[in-house]
C-alpha cells in the first residue's frame, strides 16, 4: 500500500507546484514587442529592440531588431542579432515571437484591437 501512496503523492507535488521557468518561450506563449525574456542567470535576455538610423542608414526612423543583450551592462550591448540585415519597419512593438505547436518560431505582428 505505501508503494501506491509514493507515486499519487509524487504526482500531487508536481500538479501543486508547476515549473517556475520564466526564460522560456514556448508555444501559446509568445514574446511581446515590449517585453524581454531574461535568461536564468540574468546574465542575457531576448527580445525585439530599436535603434535609431540602424545597419548604416542615412534614416533617422527607428530600426527594430530581434537578438540578445547583455542583460548586466548599464550600456545597452547587443551579443546576437538575428536580423541584423533585414530590420523590422516601425512599430517592432506589435511584433511578436512565438512558438507553433511543432517547435518551430515564427515572428508575427501582433493582432490589432479596434475600439
Amino acid at each position: 500500500m505505501a508503494l501506491l501512496f509514493v507515486p499519487f503523492l509524487f504526482s500531487l507535488l508536481i500538479t501543486t507546484f508547476p515549473p517556475a521557468a520564466t526564460d522560456t518561450v514556448t508555444a501559446g506563449r509568445p514574446l511581446a514587442g515590449g517585453n524581454k525574456l531574461v535568461s536564468g542567470n540574468g546574465k542575457f535576455a531576448l527580445g525585439f529592440f530599436q535603434m535609431a538610423g540602424g545597419n548604416g542608414s542615412s534614416s533617422t526612423a527607428p530600426k527594430w531588431y530581434l537578438g540578445v543583450w547583455f542583460n548586466t551592462v548599464s550600456k545597452f550591448t547587443p551579443a546576437w542579432v538575428a536580423n541584423r540585415e533585414n530590420p523590422l519597419a516601425d512599430g517592432g512593438a506589435s511584433w511578436q515571437l512565438a512558438i507553433s505547436g511543432d517547435g518551430n518560431s515564427s515572428s508575427r505582428t501582433a493582432p490589432t484591437t479596434t475600439p
